[in-house]
């Protein structure tokens, strides 16, 4: 259970994490434009470094509530459901400092 709580609040920021690095990854692949190339690359890394930045900053977070509370911090996570918090991914980004 807990891998599922742990994945439904940290997965938005694994898949930007991920997007970043598809983007920085495709952006070779446009050989028409050196600029937009540059553009693509540039957008993909900054998205890897925001979405590693905010699942530094939410990882410990997150361990210190599962070992202070345990199984009722989790339930409580997943009582709240999946689409209540893919909604707010970015207010708890922004709850914590994470631009």
């Amino acid at each position: 259970m807990g891998i599922d709580a742990d994945n439904l609040i940290l997965r938005p920021f694994r898949e930007v994490v991920q997007q970043g690095q598809n983007a920085v990854s495709k952006s070779g692949l446009s050989t028409e434009d050196p600029g937009l190339s540059e553009q693509m690359a540039e957008a993909g890394q900054a998205l890897v470094r925001e979405g590693e930045r905010a699942l530094k900053r939410l990882q410990p977070i997150w361990d210190h509530q599962v070992t202070t509370f345990g199984a009722a911090f989790i339930d409580a996570i997943l009582a709240h459901g999946e689409s209540s918090f893919s909604e707010s991914a970015l207010d708890i980004s922004t709850l914590i400092g994470v631009r």
